[in-house]
This record gives structure tokens, sequence and C-alpha cells, in this order.
């Protein structure tokens, strides 16, 4: 009888211990994710304030003989060059659309995977942003990744998604 008590004992003993802190839910991932894609399809220059000011930004471009090109930028020069390029796309008519969309959670935030497909260069590439809370609890872009798989030299097309293929 001793051994039953003893087994209470130690499962209640188990679960006053403090719970671990709840993962972040995806909802506010994909709510400000939404919100990214509205203004950046209206060339919306408040789409740069979505990005947190500490925001860590890469760029990958991954070339036909398999050598990959990878810079970054401080983002307040990626805020800046954002809003040239949202202005310049607009006079051109040309906006992003996003497909594939897909939501991880992470220790610091909300993973979001999507292909990101360009109207006006006909380009398509692999995009992965971290959201997550700032200091504030405002939901931001804490990073942004991009993947560009580049157009050989005897003109091989970018990969299209499912859907794209001939537009």
């Amino acid at each position: 009888m001793a051994a039953p008590l003893a087994g209470l004992i130690l499962s209640a003993c188990a679960q006053e211990k403090p719970a671990p802190p709840a993962a972040p839910r995806t909802e506010p991932a994909r709510q400000a994710f939404e919100q990214f894609m509205k203004l950046e399809s209206r060339g919306d220059p408040a789409l740069v304030d979505l990005y947190s000011d500490k925001a860590k930004i890469l760029n990958s471009v991954r070339y036909e003989d398999g050598m990959t090109r990878v810079w970054s930028a401080p983002t307040a020069k990626y805020k800046e060059k954002r809003k040239a390029d949202l202005a310049a796309a607009g006079e051109k008519g040309g906006r992003n659309s996003y497909t594939n969309v897909e939501y991880a959670v992470e220790a610091k935030g909300v993973r979001v995977k999507a292909i990101r497909c360009s109207d006006a260069g006909k380009a398509t590439n692999t995009v992965f942003f971290l959201l997550g809370p700032d200091e504030s609890g405002q939901w931001l872009i804490l990073e942004e990744r991009t993947l560009t798989q580049a157009a050989g030299s005897h003109g091989v097309p970018l990969p299209q998604p499912p859907g794209r293929e001939g537009k």
C-alpha cells in the first residue's frame, strides 16, 4: 500500500512545478504576414514598419554551377531600399505574390516559409521570415532570408511554383 501512496505524492509534486512558457502560437504571425502581403501588394511604404529595427537580413543567390553568394544588409539601409523598390514596382505595375506559405513555431517566434513570385521581373525565390514579438509585444519581422536560384547563362528560366507555369 505504501507504493501506491508514494506514487501519488510523486505525481502531485511533479504537477506543482511551474509549466514551461507556452510556445508562441502561429495566429499573430499569420496576421502580421497577411498585413505584410497586403501592404506589399499595394506598394505601401508602411511595409518597412513591419521590420524590427534589429531585423537580420540575408540574401543568398545560388548559381547554376552550384556556387552560392550570400549578402547581408544593415536593417536601416534595407528599409530604405525596400521603400525605393516598392515605389519602383508601383511605377512599373509589378507586385510580388506569395504561394505555398507554411508556418512553424520556433523558440523566438514563428518561421514563415513561402515562394515569392515577382510579376515585374518574372523571378521566383524562396523566402523565410522569422516573426515574433518585440520588446513592446508587437509582432514584427525579426529576420528575412531569401534564396534565389539564378537563371543560367544559357537562359535557363527560374523555377515556377505550381500553378504559375508560363506566366
